[in-house]
């Protein structure tokens, strides 16, 4: 197929896109993700304080609407690779934990950590207010599936030998202190990302002007769109489904499993694989086929989850094989629903030509529920701590109704997925 000069002068810049992926896998598996969680469980704090800490910085994606206006004038480009930047020194600002928590103890340490959230969280907000749109005019459509499997193929590789490093640095450090290091480590990571990102052509400051009223009229019109309501159920559906069944799994594994805590990092490694080993051929078959069809057997796959976990065994030798077997599906169904619905999000649910209107109704809300999923896994773990059992021969602890609610958040999102309207291949 034939491509434009204009786009054929993107795609010569598009690997600096896949680069951009290796320092960005670094960054998310030392600073955020499973690490993350377990830094803030071993500071002493409780599931609820974990949930309001996750929160934080999603929540902060109520942003967008009221900066959109302002991004796009100053440049899509510019503010998202500013604020790139700034999210990652602030994340360094983690580092310095330990010390917070030996002056003001636990209660100081949370304050700490969420204030660190919650200014990541605005400067986040506020990048990917620009990245959107940018990144939806820097990569042609021709190649969005297999570019987004070649990216999360090198992420994925640059993902296990970095979860391979943060097991070995938390499995040998002395308290907190190889979180620390990883911290530090993340930060370099964020701005050789940032640095690379930097490459990639569009998302030049808008000549036109829109008023905040315009810009609120054009929301009111994205959410009469029937295909984009739909889509808007159907993806946070699947966020607190993952919210439920994947979010607290290092903590599972820990605590009810029983892995050490270094098992329990690595069980991030077996998550990659099962995305790495996956990744071209959900990406092939977007492009040839279409986002539905990827989206819907990523939500098949991601039924296994739930019951998989919930029928974990808690003894035996077997137990770390079935976990690691567990994230391999979570890993595959993981990436095949991000390649699916990111490819329908740019190529259908978002009009190019109304894309600021359409996306300052589409990240906010999408935010919200993404930060929502966690505060609620916390509450509902803090609510069920008590719950002891047996069914069907199984462990029932507080981890199983978030399982049952996963199982119907996903059942639910297949059924809405269904009636999204088709895209062209």
């Amino acid at each position: 197929m034939s491509v434009s000069s204009s786009d054929a002068e993107k795609i010569r810049k598009l690997p600096w896109a896949v680069l951009a992926s290796i320092p960005y896998a670094a960054f998310s598996a030392w600073a955020l993700g499973p690490v993350f969680l377990l830094f803030l469980g071993e500071l002493g704090l409780d599931k609820a304080r974990i949930g309001v800490i996750s929160f934080l910085w999603p929540f902060c994606g109520l942003l967008s609407p009221l900066v959109a206006p302002t991004v796009y004038r100053f440049g899509v480009k510019r503010a998202a690779l500013l604020f790139w930047t700034i999210r990652k020194l602030i994340i360094g600002l983690l580092a310095l934990t330990p010390l917070v928590a030996q002056r003001l103890g636990t209660e100081g340490a949370f304050r700490w950590v969420a204030g660190i959230m919650l200014g990541f969280g605005v400067c986040r907000a506020i990048a990917e207010t620009g990245e959107y749109p940018w990144h939806q005019e820097a990569v042609p459509n021709t190649v969005r599936g297999r570019l987004a499997a070649v990216t999360s193929v090198v992420s994925t590789v640059s993902a296990i030998g970095a979860v391979g490093l943060a097991a070995h640095v938390t499995g040998h450090g002395i308290g907190l202190q190889g979180f620390t290091t990883l911290f530090v480590l993340a930060a370099a990571m964020g701005l050789l990302f940032v640095w690379c990102q930097s490459h990639l052509l569009g998302g030049a400051p808008s000549e036109r002007r829109t008023s905040t009223s315009a810009h609120l009229r054009g929301m009111a019109e994205a959410l009469s769109d029937r295909n984009l309501r739909v889509f808007l159920v159907a993806q946070p559906l699947v966020t607190l489904a993952s919210a439920f069944s994947v979010t607290f799994i290092p903590l599972y594994a820990k605590e009810q499993v029983g892995l050490t805590l270094g098992n329990a990092v690595s069980l991030s490694m077996a998550t990659n694989a099962g995305a790495l080993l996956s990744s071209y051929l959900w990406g092939w078959n977007a492009d040839r086929h279409g986002s539905k069809p990827v989206m819907l057997g990523s939500l098949l796959l991601a039924t296994l989850l739930p019951p998989s976990w919930f029928f974990m065994p808690r003894q035996g030798e077997w137990r770390l094989a079935l976990a690691m077997a567990a994230s391999f599906i979570q890993g595959a169904m993981t990436v095949g629903w991000s390649i699916g619905y990111s490819r329908y999000l740019y190529v259908k649910a978002i009009p190019a030509d109304k894309r600021s209107a359409y996306l300052s109704v589409y990240y906010p809300w999408t935010e919200f529920v993404s930060g929502l999923g966690p505060l609620l896994a916390g509450v509902l773990l803090s609510a069920f701590s008590g719950a002891r059992g047996h069914i069907f021969g199984c462990s029932v602890d507080s981890y199983s109704p978030l399982f049952a609610l996963s199982l119907a958040c996903m059942v639910a999102a297949i059924v809405l997925v269904r009636r999204l309207r088709g895209d062209k291949a």
